[in-house]
């Protein structure tokens, strides 16, 4: 008994550290500055920059949202290509509305 919990105890430590740094990350997004650059790599940032985008257009920094579109649009059309056939639906739909959103963000004048 006292091999399997010698040999447990460093999964569990690193358990531990690795659950601590996602909660202090999902803790820390709503207060992060939005003006930060954001990569869109997979649903969880997809879900991030959604929200981000909100709070840029809330702010009128419409230049970063834009940017921010066009990560998002550049993870969707990589998706739609790969994965179910189901999930390939979905992401297509999501494409298209993003690139009617795009459509719809004013331009920065000056």
């Amino acid at each position: 008994m006292k091999t399997i919990l010698l040999g447990a105890a460093p999964l569990a430590a690193v358990a531990l550290i690795f659950g601590a740094v996602v909660l202090w990350d999902r803790l820390r997004e709503p207060r992060r500055d939005p003006t930060r650059p954001m990569a869109v790599a997979d649903g969880r940032t997809y879900r991030d920059a959604q929200r981000r985008i909100r709070r840029l257009l809330d702010a009128g920094d419409t230049m970063r949202a834009r940017h921010l579109v066009h990560a998002i649009r550049a993870w969707l059309r990589d998706e739609v290509r790969t994965g179910r056939k189901s999930r390939r639906a979905r992401r297509a739909a999501d494409l298209e509305q993003w690139e009617l959103r795009l459509e719809q963000i004013p331009l920065p004048i000056g």
